[in-house]
This record gives C-alpha cells, sequence and structure tokens, in this order.
C-alpha cells in the first residue's frame, strides 16, 4: 500500500516550504488527494515530481555563447544577460551597458569593427 504524506512531511521531504508544496499541489504540478479540508501525496507521486525536475534542469542548462561581441562596443557577451537588446540596423547583439546608454543602433564604424572581430579565432 502506497504511503501518503502531509504537505508538511513533503515539504520537510523536499526541503522547502510548507506554501511551495501548496502551490505545487494547486497548480497540478504535483498531483495530491484532498480528504475533507486535508491535502495527501502519494509518497510515489513525489519522488516522480523529483526526478521530473531533475531531467528538466539537465535539459534546460544554458550553453555557453561562443564568439558573440557587442556590435557597438565589440565586448565579449558571455552569457544571455549580458544582452541588453538587438541593433536595429544590423539584428547583432548590444551589450547591456551599452543598451543602458542609450545606444539602440551600431554605427558604421563600429559594425565594421564587430565584422572583423567575428571572423577571429575564439
Amino acid at each position: 500500500m502506497d504511503r501518503f504524506l502531509t504537505l508538511d512531511e513533503a515539504a520537510e521531504i523536499l526541503g522547502v516550504d510548507y506554501k511551495t508544496v501548496y502551490r505545487l499541489v494547486r497548480s497540478g504540478a504535483l498531483p495530491a488527494g484532498k480528504i475533507g479540508r486535508v491535502y495527501r501525496i502519494k509518497r510515489a507521486d513525489l519522488d516522480a515530481y523529483f526526478e521530473s525536475t531533475k531531467t528538466q534542469l539537465a535539459q534546460g542548462a544554458p550553453t555557453p555563447l561562443k564568439g558573440l561581441r557587442c556590435c557597438v562596443t565589440g565586448k565579449r557577451i558571455v552569457s544571455e544577460l549580458d544582452i541588453g537588446g538587438y541593433c536595429s540596423e544590423t539584428g547583432g547583439p548590444i551589450c547591456a551597458d551599452a543598451w543602458a546608454a542609450g545606444h539602440r543602433a551600431a554605427s558604421a564604424t563600429s559594425h565594421k569593427q564587430t565584422t572583423r572581430i567575428k571572423g577571429e579565432a575564439t
């Protein structure tokens, strides 16, 4: 027979707050039954949920950006977080610093420089 857990027990097993487990149950991400006013979770369902999150994390792992440079400054872009926006002329990435400074398009000089940098080995 399956063992049933309370939300508190499930939270303790996962190492999270009670409210986190409650939100998972309410959203349907974690299957649970309700008896009266009390939710119960099968231990097997809790284990299956945990295993599914491990798979999602592995599949969603970011891949490093290689060879990307800001089309305004030529600065290397190493993360999606470094991109502030994209050039209205070339579609190339603009680093967050240049974007915050109001640059929305690369000048002809900086675009030529970026093209040359892209040809270099990284």
